[in-house]
């Protein structure tokens, strides 16, 4: 059933009070099904320990670019149980086989909240490292990954939230939050016009307001930025903010989110002159309400149209994510609407002027967690995990495919297909969304390791 909710509109160049439902409704039971394909898309690969070694490693994270896979985490040390190194390996075949394990921190550290971005040659890898005191640190390669440049010190010490990359033509683009007391931070950013090779000035582009994570999106001369934080009224709020000269400078914060409520988990897409931001507004002083809203600019950011509402129940829903390719907009987000949290999806093939009903893409009685989305050319992917014994450690990665461009779903597929804990699923397509490559942490062996598998279409 429909919910209306009644918010004050505080947001820049935009209507009042106006909150658009991204009509039709949800679908579910049948009328979902009708979407979901009896064929597999993806044709999948064996499974990969890409880190096989008898301390944990965590957070994964892949990348391609061309025929190049890149994927990065963290090593555990044995003594401590802190991370002790950033690990890169990379594959020049789309991921059949993959070289040796390169450490990137350097010795003595402890790198925690690693980022990693392929653009054409370049790699770039961004961490915060505790043994300086969460100082960021940030390594480059221009040849696929073959080699890297030094480590450069972005930073100075102190509070360092998870860094977040972004690029364009030779121009790399770094942000992330930095605490500066017990309930304030502030938005770092830093630009390099030369793959990496030297950075300008620090800017900071918030003051003295609690921060959470940042996201950052490029595309030409323009940088923009999205983050959640918190003014005096105690309610974190979607700020946005852009820069249409290669980050040198950035024009006045908007403020994108509704009043008097609670936002988090803000992302960016980009593709032209349209932007679009996604996060999940709660009801204050009620938690248990909350909804997908979704904004899109038709003009590179300067305004944005009013928001539309893209979950429409009374349920928890949390977590989008948010794709772009072509005219087709993608969101998916978790939701405890059914009961359990299930993984919801819905797309727009007008450049989100109308959005398709929504479909139940995990839809069983176990908690599906985390989703993560990639588009390209007619190809849309979802993974997730599944806790699938409740009470337990024990999950599983599983994901669904589209070659139609969302209209219809092949059936769930279990990456990880094992009875050990398998958690943080990150995947990656090729360009022409014919390959795809997916990383995992998993316990499979009695300690963490980073899974990999290859899927190509059929």
């Amino acid at each position: 059933m429909k919910r209306h909710i009644r918010f004050q509109w505080v947001g820049v160049c935009l209507l009042a009070g106006v909150l658009v439902a991204a009509s039709p409704l949800a679908a579910s039971g049948e009328e979902a099904s009708e979407r979901n394909s009896h064929r597999d898309v993806d044709e999948l690969g064996s499974l990969k320990n890409l880190s096989n070694t008898p301390t944990d490693s965590r957070e994964p994270l892949v990348a391609v670019s061309g025929n190049h896979v890149y994927v990065v985490w963290l090593e555990q040390s044995a003594d401590e149980g802190t991370a002790a190194r950033v690990l890169f390996r990379v594959s020049h075949n789309g991921g059949k086989s993959f070289s040796g394990s390169r450490a990137l921190s350097p010795a003595g550290g402890e790198p925690n909240s690693v980022s990693l971005l392929a653009h054409e040659s370049q790699v770039y890898v961004v961490w915060n490292d505790a043994a300086d005191d969460d100082g960021l640190l940030f390594r480059a390669s221009q040849d696929h990954g073959s080699s890297f440049g030094p480590v450069r010190e972005l930073s100075e010490p102190g509070g360092g939230g998870r860094p977040v990359l972004a690029a364009s033509g030779n121009h790399v683009y770094i942000a992330w939050s930095h605490g500066t007391g017990d309930e304030s931070g502030e938005v770092h950013f830093r630009a390099s016009h030369d793959k990496g090779k030297s950075f300008g000035p620090l800017q900071i582009l918030n003051e003295n307001n609690e921060t959470g994570p940042v996201v950052i999106a490029a595309q030409g001369r323009n940088v923009y930025l999205a983050w959640s934080d918190e003014f005096g009224d105690d309610l974190p709020s979607v700020r946005f903010r852009r820069s249409t000269n290669k980050g040198d400078t950035f024009e006045p914060i908007q403020r994108l989110s509704l009043a008097r409520s609670r936002s988090s988990h803000p992302r960016l897409a980009v593709r032209n002159d349209d932007v679009f931001v996604t996060w999940s507004e709660c009801e204050f002083p009620d938690p248990n309400q909350c909804e997908i809203l979704l904004l899109r600019s038709t003009n590179e950011g300067a305004t944005f149209r009013p928001p539309v509402n893209l979950s429409e129940n009374p349920g928890l829903s949390l977590a989008p994510e948010i794709a772009v390719e072509h005219d087709h907009v993608y969101v998916t987000w978790m939701d405890k609407t059914p009961g359990n949290g299930d993984v919801f999806f819905r797309k727009s093939d007008d450049r989100g002027r109308s959005f398709e009903p929504v479909l139940n893409l995990s839809n069983n009685p176990e908690e599906s967690i985390e989703p993560l989305i990639s588009a390209e050319d007619d190809f849309v992917r979802v993974v997730w995990q599944d806790l699938t014994v409740p009470g337990t450690f024990e999950s599983d990665i599983r994901y669904r495919a589209s070659d139609d461009e969302g209209d219809s779903f092949a059936p769930t597929l279990d990456l990880s297909d094992n009875p050990g804990d398998s958690r943080s699923p990150q995947l990656a397509t090729s360009q022409d969304g014919e390959e795809v490559y997916f990383v995992w942490q998993d316990e499979e062996l009695g300690q963490f390791d980073i899974f990999f598998r290859r899927g190509e279409a059929d």
